[in-house]
């Protein structure tokens, strides 16, 4: 959740460069899969 909080910040904070705001949302996403797919594989 901080992640996709701080991609966020970026979004609007960083004018011209949209690099850091990908790759802070592509790890928040990544690590919501991760998640979700250990969640289900414990079941």
């Amino acid at each position: 959740m901080l992640l996709a909080i701080a991609a966020g910040i970026l979004y609007f904070t960083v004018k011209g460069n949209r690099l850091p705001f990908m790759l802070c949302g592509g790890a928040a996403i990544l690590l919501r899969l991760v998640q979700y797919f250990l969640r289900m594989g414990g079941r």
